[in-house]
């Protein structure tokens, strides 16, 4: 601190000196410049390098964003998506069942042939809360 307060003070005066012309700079004036310029390079390499890893993370962060949103969006228009809650009757499947069901719907070629498999399905889970004495909603869910 106490050479940084002193390079400004040499500074200055000489700044203030050379415009009068007439006052040289005292001997070494220039080497505590000279300190204060390699100084402040260090400091602006370490600005520079720490801007750069921001720069990094951000660009990392942004990556990461992107692959969770492409694939959230991949999700939602893919044919067949039904999550468990998606899925009619779903409390009343086994796991097997539910992943059955996705597969059916996935590899259906046509909207009409999804549209047939969801209403067979309908029909069999409604038999099924019937015979297990509970009440599931009357319409199908809304496809995707």
């Amino acid at each position: 601190m106490k050479i940084a307060l002193t390079g400004l003070l040499l500074g200055s005066l000489m700044l203030s000196g050379m415009a009068l012309g007439n006052v040289r700079p005292p001997p070494g004036a220039q080497q505590g410049q000279g300190m204060m310029n390699q100084q402040q390079q260090q400091m602006n390499q370490q600005q520079q390098q720490m801007n750069q890893q921001q720069h990094m993370m951000n660009q990392q962060q942004q990556a990461k964003k992107s692959k969770r949103t492409k694939k959230q969006s991949q999700q939602k228009k893919a044919p067949g998506n039904a999550g468990q809650g998606n899925i009619y009757g779903y409390q009343l499947m086994t796991p097997e069942e539910r992943a059955q069901y996705r597969q059916r719907i996935r590899n259906a070629k046509t909207e009409e042939e999804r549209t047939r498999i969801r209403a067979e399905h309908h029909k069999e889970m409604q038999e099924r809360a019937r015979e297990r004495g509970i009440t599931l909603p009357s319409p199908p869910p809304p496809s995707n």
